[in-house]
C-alpha cells in the first residue's frame, strides 16, 4: 500500500503539471514531482510515479525501455520517460533520476531556473547545468559553496548536479530534450556494505 507521503506527494505533482502551460513547463512540472521532492532512490521515485498513472509499457516504449527502471508518462499528456539508476562504489551512492523525450523542447533550462530560483552553473545551449544545496523540499544555488562546504553538504546527502538540454533548435543540431538530477552522497561506515569474505587460499598444486 502507498503511503500517505507518497499519495501527496503525487496529488501535489498533478496539480503543478495540470497547472503547467508550455511543454517546457509541463516537463519540468513532471521532474518535479518525481526527482525533485521526497526520497530519490529508486523505489522510491517508481512508487511516486505509479501513484501518478505512468505506465510501465506500452507500444510507444522503446526498445530498451525496463520496467524495473523505466516508465512512461500517463496516455494523453507530454510523451516522456522517466529512468532511475542507482550504484553504490568507493564510499559513495550515486542515484540518478531524469527524464527524456525524443523530441527538442525549447526552453527547458528557463523553466528550471524558474523552478529552482537560480541561474544555471554552468550554460552551453541547449544545455544547462544547476549546482544546487536542498534543505528539505526548498533549493539553494550550490555554485559558489566552497570546498569545505561542499564535502559537508555531500556527506549530509544535500548536494545535487541537475541537467537540463532541451534539444537544440532543430535542423542538423536538433537532438532529443533531457531532464536528469544527480545525487552523489558520501556512506557512513554504518551504511556501507560489509566487505565480501576473504577468498580461501588456493590449494598447492
Amino acid at each position: 500500500m502507498l503511503s500517505f507521503g507518497v499519495l501527496a506527494a503525487a496529488a501535489l505533482a498533478t496539480a503543478a503539471v495540470q497547472a503547467a502551460e508550455t511543454p517546457a513547463q509541463q516537463a519540468v512540472a513532471a521532474f518535479r514531482g518525481l526527482c525533485g521532492t521526497g526520497e530519490l532512490a529508486p523505489g522510491a521515485v517508481l512508487a511516486r510515479a505509479d501513484a501518478l498513472g505512468w505506465r510501465r509499457g506500452g507500444a510507444d516504449a522503446p526498445k530498451d525501455f525496463d520496467p524495473a527502471a523505466d516508465r512512461l508518462s500517463p496516455k494523453g499528456t507530454l510523451p516522456l520517460e522517466l529512468y532511475v539508476t542507482s550504484e553504490t562504489s568507493a564510499g559513495e551512492r550515486r542515484d540518478v533520476c531524469g527524464l527524456r523525450v525524443t523530441s527538442p523542447i525549447p526552453g527547458l533550462d528557463a523553466a528550471v531556473e524558474a523552478w529552482l530560483g537560480f541561474k544555471p552553473s554552468f550554460a552551453m545551449p541547449p544545455a544547462a547545468t544547476f549546482l544546487a544545496v536542498r534543505t528539505g523540499e526548498a533549493w539553494a544555488s550550490g555554485a559558489t559553496v566552497d570546498r569545505a562546504a561542499f564535502a559537508k553538504l555531500k556527506a549530509e546527502g544535500r548536494y545535487y548536479s541537475i541537467m537540463a538540454a532541451d534539444g537544440g533548435s532543430g535542423g542538423q543540431d536538433q537532438a532529443p530534450a533531457m531532464l536528469m538530477l544527480l545525487h552523489v552522497r558520501r556512506l557512513s561506515t554504518a551504511d556501507r556494505a560489509p566487505a565480501p569474505p576473504p577468498r580461501p587460499p588456493r590449494p598447492a598444486r
